[in-house]
C-alpha cells in the first residue's frame, strides 16, 4: 500500500496549507484502518500455504505423576512465491529432566489453490531421521512426550530412524471475521525399521475455527491421529483454545491444550500444555 506523504501536498499558498491541516487527520486514520492485519493462524495445525512466515513456540507440558515435565520448542517456516508455490520446514526439540532430544526435520513443498472464499493448501514432504536417539535408544521420548501432548498429528516426526512421506490438504474458509480450517493427511513410512508393527501408516484429521476482531483473534482447534493399519490401536486427540494479537511486525499467540485418547493408556489423565509463540512474515 502506498503511503500518503503530507509534505508533498504542501505549497506556499495558505489555501493549500489549510486544506492539508483539515484533511491530514482523516487521511492518517484511513491509512491506519486499512493497514493489513495478520490472518488467523492455527498453531497446532500443519503448514497451510496461506502466507510466508516463520513461527516459533515454547511449550510447558504437564503429566500427572511425572516428577519432571516436558519443556519444548517448535519452529516452523513456510515461504510462498507469487506463483502460489512454495516450501516449508519444521522441527521440534524438548527436555524432560536430564533428557534432551531433537525431533526429526520435516521439509517439503506447498501449493495453494484459490476459489472464492476458499483457499486450499496442498503439501507433500518428508520427515528425515535427523532426530535424537542417543544412549539406550530412549532419549527421543522427551520430544515424543511433548509432541504427543501439544500436536499429536505430528507423531511421525518423533520416532528415530524412520523416513516418512507426509501428504496433506489444508482447506481454509473465511466469511468476514470467521475463519474455518481443516488439515487432512496421511503419513507413510518409506524407509527405516523393518518391523511392520511399528510402521503402520498414520492418518490425521485436524479442525480449527477462529474469530477475528480487529488485531485480536480467538481460536479453537481439535486434532486427531489414528493408525491406518489393520490393528485397532484407538486414536489420540488434542483440544486447544488459543488467542493471538497482531503487534505489527509480529503476531503473538498463546494456547492451552488438553490431550486425550480413545485407548486406555492413562498417560493423559490430568495432562495439559501451555504454549506461547510469535510469528513474523518472511
Amino acid at each position: 500500500m502506498s503511503h500518503i506523504h503530507l509534505r508533498s501536498l504542501l505549497t506556499p499558498s495558505l489555501l493549500t496549507i489549510g486544506l492539508a491541516a483539515t484533511f491530514a487527520p482523516s487521511l492518517a486514520h484511513a491509512e491506519d484502518a486499512a493497514a493489513p492485519v495478520a490472518a488467523v493462524r492455527f498453531a497446532s495445525l500443519g503448514p497451510d500455504a496461506q502466507r510466508s512466515e516463520i513461527n516459533a513456540e515454547l511449550m510447558l507440558g504437564h503429566y500427572d505423576g511425572f516428577d519432571d515435565q516436558p519443556l519444548a520448542a517448535h519452529l516452523q517456516a513456510q515461504y510462498m512465491l507469487p506463483s502460489n508455490y512454495g516450501g516449508y520446514l519444521s522441527v521440534s526439540a524438548a527436555k524432560v529432566g536430564d533428557i534432551e532430544a531433537m525431533g526429526n526435520l520435516e521439509l517439503g513443498g506447498l501449493t495453494r489453490v484459490r476459489s472464492g472464499d476458499w483457499d486450499i493448501g496442498l503439501r507433500a514432504g518428508l520427515v528425515v531421521p535427523t532426530g535424537t536417539e542417543g544412549g539406550d535408544g530412549l532419549d527421543f521420548l522427551a520430544n515424543y512426550l511433548a509432541v504427543l501432548e501439544r500436536r499429536p498429528s505430528d507423531l511421525a516426526t518423533t520416532i528415530p530412524d524412520f523416513t516418512t512421506l507426509r501428504i496433506a490438504a489444508a482447506p481454509t474458509y473465511r466469511d468476514g471475521p470467521l475463519f474455518l480450517r481443516a488439515d487432512i493427511g496421511a503419513d507413510v513410512v518409506v524407509a527405516g525399521n523393518d518391523n511392520d508393527a511399528d510402521t503402520d501408516a498414520l492418518g490425521h484429521l485436524d479442525l480449527g475455527a477462529g474469530y477475528q476482531q480487529g488485531k485480536a483473534a480467538a481460536t479453537v482447534e481439535f486434532t486427531t491421529v489414528v493408525s491406518l493399519g489393520s490393528n485397532d490401536d484407538g486414536s489420540l486427540h488434542a483440544l486447544t483454545l488459543g488467542g493471538q494479537y497482531d503487534l505489527g511486525s509480529v503476531t503473538g499467540h498463546a494456547a492451552f491444550t488438553i490431550p486425550f485418547e480413545t485407548v486406555d493408556l492413562d498417560v493423559f489423565d490430568g495432562a495439559y500444555a501451555l504454549s506461547l509463540g510469535v510469528s513474523a512474515p518472511l
